[in-house]
């Protein structure tokens, strides 16, 4: 399945087998699950949710610090 996401500001594709999650896309695009969150149809989405055909994944770094 083709599935979209857009990393700082720039939109790519990229084909992932069925059935596969969230987490599954950060790792082949070798970012870290546990620094970004993630949102599709503007609602943040946990790590573990299926992709979907077609979807636009919106990856985010998360900003810490003290």
């Amino acid at each position: 399945m083709k599935v979209y996401y857009k990393l700082q500001g720039k939109k790519k594709s990229i084909e992932m087998p069925a059935n596969k999650t969230v987490e599954d896309l950060l790792l082949k695009i070798k970012q870290n699950p546990e620094a970004v969150l993630v949102a599709v149809d503007n609602t943040v989405i946990p790590e573990n949710e299926k992709l979907k055909n077609g979807k636009t994944y919106l990856i985010m770094p998360v900003a810490s610090g003290g």
